[in-house]
């Protein structure tokens, strides 16, 4: 019934009931926390995240959005009626930060306003679950066979669908995916966000610097691999994991706000992406350092409450995973003994060729990821030889921590290779320059922060240092892809999508029929368009042929199914549709 009435109100109504929630949780972190502006945002999404998760394993999401929501309307009406609004409250909200993160968030709200996903991974998985537990409203069990990769982790769809959900949407794909390209943006930003915190300078030409540097740093930071027209999550992990690290810079005199601040960002590191261990763990000895440091058993206790609380969810999403799939977790499970049968497999055919492969792309000069990490290793020594009367340890320290991430991230992504995936995705390093895209990521995230952090005076050095900073981080504007990484796609774009979108329309129950379609050899796209349909008609009886040897294999292969569309014809394919009716083109259903 509230579903009923609440998606009768105009879109208007609906957009302002969502943002003064989300007001009145901002200025309860702001005036009652005395949480930075630049970590509310951040904070209240990643905890309507954890809230959602919850939700999730209690089997009770649809109450958690009226929870959120309802909590949020509670914090608006303290502000209102109780907590009065200062214009000095309003001037610490609207830092440069925040009103630049507000722009960009309706710049990004409108410019997605009608996008389509068009990536392989959206249809296969990330916009796949959002959609499933918006249709189911519960997390993915057994229930749900569209689900391949049945043990990811929910992190990013569980806020996808709250935001889909609160601002009033159905699923109808072609409204509902840009909205999901704007809440996952949103996300992001949020991150980029707490990175105007670490500004340490008053002196408006190194402040306004400073500010350059952390758009252009956004800019390369958003389009280096992933780019924001897709959910895939390689960009969110490590800017996530970022943002985390921030917060523990900023709060590191006060172990209590960095300790409850970094749970829910912690969770949702080990929430997007099963590679979120990794990050994680970087950030949870960050943490016990900083309790350390601090001294004191209170402090410690602390430190390692908000590192335990993230990991105990973690295994509740593995004791879900394994109550309720039938132990068909898919190749990117956390399973030790698939990981062993998978290696000796390799072993049989041979593991040196795909070390070499690794060793060869890793350390090739022309691959752009290396010229990058080099790129970030010579601003790091630039930092540190101009900075040496300052004693620069967080330099140093970058410097040397740094290197051992990346090498140990790489040796991650190598026993991945080695113990997780197929030998023909190993033999191919299958997605390697977005897994190498991601720890670069994080490090160049960091490595900005701490130039941001030690500018406290404006020297010739830190003007140049700034320059050169800006001039690195602006390949991808130089390569000219800033705009074919941010493009929002339509339906128009994609005609193999439109074929497809437009013969089904008339059936009245997609999800009632076995389905064969057929398209052109030349697309060599069989898996694509088989999990686009799976994705839009939501049914798991979808079989794609792109190669028929003669009429006789033509109706064999329509045996198996109830709905037959054409995507694209040939003479052939007109000669033996010829009986269903002469037309101008076969292209639709049969």
């Amino acid at each position: 019934m509230f579903d009923g009435l609440y998606m009768s109100l105009p879109a208007a109504l609906r957009y302002a009931f969502f943002a003064s929630t989300m007001f009145g949780y901002t200025m309860l972190l702001l005036k009652k926390f005395q949480i930075k502006s630049e970590f509310i945002p951040v904070t209240i999404f990643s905890g309507i995240t954890l809230l959602m998760y919850i939700g999730g394993l209690l089997h009770v999401l649809s109450y958690t959005i009226l929870l959120i929501t309802g909590l949020g309307t509670l914090c608006l009406l303290w502000i209102l009626c109780i907590n009065r609004i200062t214009l000095a409250d309003l001037k610490k909200l609207f830092t440069p930060g925040m009103a630049i993160f507000v722009v960009a968030c309706a710049l990004l709200f409108f410019t997605y306003q009608h996008a389509r996903l068009t990536r392989n991974d959206d249809f296969s998985h990330w916009a796949l679950i959002v959609k499933q537990i918006a249709k189911e409203g519960r997390l993915p069990d057994s229930m749900t066979p569209l689900i391949t990769f049945q043990s990811y982790p929910p992190g990013s769809a569980l806020f996808i669908y709250y935001i889909i959900r609160i601002l009033g949407y159905g699923f109808d794909l072609n409204i509902v995916e840009g909205k999901m390209l704007f809440a996952q943006g949103m996300l992001i930003f949020s991150c980029l966000l707490t990175l105007f915190s670490l500004i340490q300078t008053r002196r408006k030409v190194l402040y306004g610097i400073s500010i350059v540097v952390i758009l252009v740093a956004s800019v390369f930071l958003l389009t280096l691999e992933m780019p924001l027209n897709t959910l895939v999550v390689d960009t969110l992990l490590p800017l996530v994991a970022l943002a985390n690290t921030v917060i523990l810079i900023g709060y590191r005199n006060d172990i209590k706000r960095a300790a409850l601040l970094s749970i829910p960002l912690m969770v949702l590191t080990l929430l997007v992406k099963n590679t979120g261990i990794f990050f994680f763990a970087v950030n949870a000895v960050l943490l016990l350092i900083l309790a350390i440091r601090a001294k004191g058993m209170q402090r410690l206790g602390l430190a390692v409450a908000g590192i335990a609380v993230p990991i105990l969810m973690l295994l509740l999403w593995h004791n879900h995973v394994h109550l309720n799939f039938d132990n068909n977790t898919g190749m990117h499970a956390i399973d030790f003994e698939r990981y062993e049968q998978t290696y000796l497999e390799k072993e049989e055919l041979g593991t040196d060729d795909i070390i070499q492969g690794f060793l060869r792309k890793a350390t090739d000069p022309k691959e752009r990821g290396l010229q990058l990490y080099i790129a970030w290793n010579m601003v790091l020594l630039l930092c540190v030889l101009g900075s040496l009367k300052q004693r620069p340890k967080i330099f140093v320290a970058l410097f040397i921590l740094g290197n051992v991430l990346y090498v140990v991230y790489q040796a991650g992504v190598l026993l991945a290779y080695l113990y997780s995936m197929t030998m023909e995705e190993a033999m191919r390093l299958a997605s390697y320059n977005r897994y190498h895209g991601t720890i670069i990521q994080y490090l160049v995230g960091v490595a900005t922060a701490a130039i941001l952090f030690s500018w406290k005076r404006a020297k010739t050095f830190e003007y140049a240092l700034a320059l050169l900073l800006i001039f690195t981080l602006s390949f991808p504007v130089m390569e000219g892809k800033l705009y074919t990484k941010l493009e929002p796609y339509t339906v128009q774009s994609m005609p193999y999508i439109d074929r497809l979108d437009q013969s089904v329309q008339d059936i009245e129950d997609p999800t009632a029929h076995a389905y064969t379609l057929y398209i052109s050899p030349t697309w060599l796209a069989p898996e694509y368009v088989a999990f686009y349909a799976r994705y839009s008609l939501d049914t798991t009886d979808v079989q794609v042929v792109y190669w028929v040897n003669d009429e006789d294999d033509f109706w064999d292969i329509l045996d198996d199914s109830d709905v037959f569309i054409v995507l694209d014809e040939n003479d052939d394919l007109r000669d033996w549709l010829e009986p269903f009716g002469e037309r101008e083109s076969y292209i639709g259903v049969f």
